[in-house]
């Protein structure tokens, strides 16, 4: 979500990129097994990245990613690489190649397929903890920015809750629930212990490859804290399925700050949303996404 919140803050689609790096790919100098690819085909990218398949003479395929010319958008590629390359490296065949000629750095490895099937929750958990404990035993944490971090997060949510509200989004009663929401979070901080999380773990996010669960996309990940990932995974709308009172009280944070964090989450989603023009086709208001939010927290939480 970093990534997302600083270009849409900053900038405009870079739309030549697209054409000049479908040609640029086929420069490469040090790139895998060249002479036995056919032929490139760009496929949707990232916010700050564009993805390519190539598609090999003996019917394999790879994956290239590289990153559009933004302030940080090379640095959270490299980010990205190191993260795949410890979580699954020897798995994806994960390799950096970079150009020296014009400082642009590729992603390549093996290409990854969707999931078969739909992960419920106690497998999203199960997932989350599998890569979390092996960040724990790790220094990966070193190729994180500190700033990238939940506060810079909390602080763009007042921000963009305020935008919200002057744009006519918010009913006066869910402007200061959320308001209340955030507070309460602010008041929390001191006792969370930050660690990496994904920062946009959603189902697009999660591939396979020999029926093995894998998650991509590492460009935003940031410094969080246990139980995040699982609660911006669950604020994807074809996950709404799964509120009840059984979903929430699965992470260390407790049920009102859970929900306060989702309440947090979807601001700055709304928030992105409206930026990117995604809102236009959204199915329900902001307003109501986290007025359903309040709803659960007030029964649940009893508050």
């Amino acid at each position: 979500m970093l990534s997302k919140l600083n270009y849409y803050a900053e900038n405009s689609p870079e739309v030549l990129w697209q054409s000049k790096l479908e040609a640029y790919v086929l420069t490469l100098p040090t790139a895998p097994n060249k002479s036995n690819i056919s032929k490139f085909l760009p496929t949707h990218g990232g916010t700050l990245g564009v993805n390519y398949i190539a598609e090999h003479s003996n019917g394999t395929e790879s994956f290239f990613k590289t990153h559009l010319n933004h302030m940080g958008a090379r640095e959270n590629l490299l980010k990205e690489i190191i993260i795949l390359d410890f979580l699954y490296g020897n798995e994806i065949n994960c390799k950096k190649i970079e150009n020296e000629g014009d400082n642009q750095t590729w992603l390549w490895m093996n290409r990854l397929v969707p999931l078969s099937i739909e992960l419920d929750p106690p497998a999203i958990l199960g997932l989350i903890e599998n890569y979390s404990q092996k960040f724990s035993k790790s220094n990966i944490n070193q190729c994180i920015n500190p700033a990238d971090n939940f506060i810079y997060l909390l602080e763009k949510s007042k921000l963009t809750l305020k935008d919200l509200d002057r744009q006519g989004y918010l009913s006066t009663q869910v402007k200061k629930s959320a308001q209340n929401a955030l507070l309460f979070i602010g008041k929390k901080l001191h006792q969370l212990t930050p660690t990496i999380c994904h920062g946009d773990l959603g189902p697009k996010n999660i591939m396979s490859i020999r029926s093995k669960s894998l998650v991509i996309d590492w460009e935003d990940a940031f410094f969080g804290f246990e139980g995040y990932d699982f609660l911006y995974w669950l604020t994807f709308f074809k996950n709404r399925k799964y509120y009840s009172p059984y979903i929430f009280g699965n992470t260390p944070l407790g049920q009102e700050l859970e929900l306060s964090i989702m309440i947090l989450i979807l601001i700055l989603k709304s928030g992105l949303a409206l930026s990117s023009g995604e809102y236009s086709s959204h199915s329900i208001s902001i307003n109501d996404r986290i007025l359903e939010i309040l709803s659960i927290k007030n029964n649940i939480v009893g508050l």
